[in-house]
């Protein structure tokens, strides 16, 4: 067992442990059963990005293809949570249709879309679009890293700000959660800068908790 978990077993309060595989991997199922049932892990994350994930170092495969369907199948079998960073819209990665496609098959899976769908300034029409497409009751996006995505802005982040908008308008703020990315976006901005550019201008008193703790105490320890 490797840190991160013995840490989540210790605090299992405070730290959820999540694990990846290769989802072309030849023990793939026997990776799965060790990390689901022999420690108890239902957190899964997925770099599917072209830039530095799977789909980076291996022919382009589809999110809900051949090459995840015993994971996904795995993932029902257990009401599992499943992260996934899909990269933007320039990427072979970018599936927002087969996430979708995903989550009605298997409804009682929590999807978690990374970076908020990493949205290009100048290019908000597409953000607005495939959050319509992945408004779904077990769909949630984390807003990690958007100050760094949007690398020329800085604090507070005006695009990113705008970005978490459109998806609050979108979604709503229950289908948001926050997060840093770091130590990478920690070496580039103060991490206080990374928590306070989400401020009253975006959300309420209610939904500032909602982001900042009530759901992700629900997708990522079953609380709520």
């Amino acid at each position: 067992m490797n840190i991160h978990m013995k840490c989540a077993k210790k605090y299992p309060e405070r730290f959820a442990g999540a694990f990846t595989i290769d989802p072309f991997a030849k023990n793939k199922i026997e990776l799965l059963n060790h990390f689901i049932d022999d420690l108890g892990c239902k957190i899964m994350k997925f770099e599917i990005s072209s830039g530095g994930g799977l789909i980076g170092y291996h022919n382009k495969f589809l999110i809900d293809g051949n090459e995840m369907e015993d994971i996904w199948l795995k993932a029902s079998e257990v009401n599992a949570t499943v992260a996934l960073d899909i990269g933007d819209y320039t990427m072979e990665s970018y599936q927002p249709e087969a996430i979708r496609r995903v989550a009605l098959k298997y409804p009682n899976v929590k999807i978690v879309v990374c970076h908020l769908l990493a949205p290009i300034k100048g290019k908000e029409e597409i953000l607005k679009r495939d959050l319509e497409l992945l408004n779904l009751p077990n769909i949630w996006f984390d807003l990690a890293a958007l100050p760094a995505i949007f690398s020329t802005d800085i604090y507070p982040f005006p695009s990113a700000q705008n970005s978490i908008k459109i998806a609050k308008d979108i979604v709503g703020a229950s289908k948001l959660i926050w997060g840093s990315d770091a130590p990478i976006t920690a070496a580039r901005d103060p991490y206080k800068n990374l928590i306070n550019y989400i401020n009253e201008d975006i959300f309420d008193k209610e939904e500032m908790k909602m982001v900042f703790y009530d759901n992700a105490l629900d997708v990522y320890f079953n609380k709520h």
